[in-house]
């Protein structure tokens, strides 16, 4: 089977938002999104790289894009804390579906960070290694599982909202979503790209890779360019 799981944490920063959603998977996709699915452009002639040490270990960094930023830490998480990891994901894709009456695995789960013992020890060393992003200002894990054929039409996280009522807790809390924050915890055979169409960019993450790019500006507006589709 070709089944790919991606853990996300999407980061509050101020201003805040109303989400979009629709039923048909390939209503928000246009033509020239959906050709660069099939025939990536070029890797963008800003992309650099780098290493340093942080707390004794070797951090692998590697700027995708400047403007606007999308890095990507290279095997940030361990095998060992991605398997403890997935079998809290396990656990928690079992329960819904008891609580479902048997109905086939849910493809989204949501859970607090430092929930079960493997989402927290993942989050520790997120927070350990990124010291620069208060990571306690996210929203819970969400964590998506696509079987084969399996993707995510271009969306962007920024929330935009008409009014107060809108808002949830966490929203009317700490504010929009000034960044996003993804991890591979397992690989498809096939697929499992993030597309940027409007930067005309595709990337692809491997076992344990981290990618996080930015939503808003400082002066708390939408970064329009990092709307991301996943293939």
């Amino acid at each position: 089977m070709n089944l790919w799981i991606l853990a996300v944490l999407l980061f509050a920063g101020t201003e805040a938002g109303e989400r979009k959603t629709s039923n048909d998977p390939l209503e928000d996709w246009m033509f020239t999104q959906l050709k660069q699915c099939d025939n990536p452009p070029p890797v963008h002639e800003g992309y650099g790289c780098t290493s340093y040490l942080w707390n004794y270990e070797l951090i692998n960094l590697e700027l995708f894009n400047s403007d606007p930023a999308i890095i990507v830490y290279r095997g940030l998480v361990p095998k060992d804390y991605i398997e403890s990891f997935i079998v809290d994901i396990t656990a928690e894709q079992k329960k819904a579906q008891d609580n479902s009456n048997g109905s086939r695995p849910t493809a989204e789960i949501t859970m607090d960070h430092t929930a079960k013992a493997g989402a927290a020890r993942v989050f520790r060393r997120l927070s350990r290694f990124i010291p620069f992003i208060d990571f306690t200002s996210s929203d819970p894990w969400q964590v998506l599982v696509f079987k084969e054929g399996g993707h995510f039409a271009p969306r962007h996280e920024y929330l935009k909202v008409n009014a107060s009522g809108e808002q949830d807790e966490l929203t009317k809390t700490l504010g929009n979503r000034f960044a996003t924050f993804r991890i591979m915890l397992k690989e498809p055979e096939k697929g499992g790209e993030h597309v940027f169409p409007l930067i005309r960019s595709t990337y692809k993450l491997e076992l344990g890779d981290a990618m996080i790019w930015t939503n808003m500006t400082p002066q708390k507006q939408k970064v329009r360019r990092t709307q991301c589709a996943l293939i």
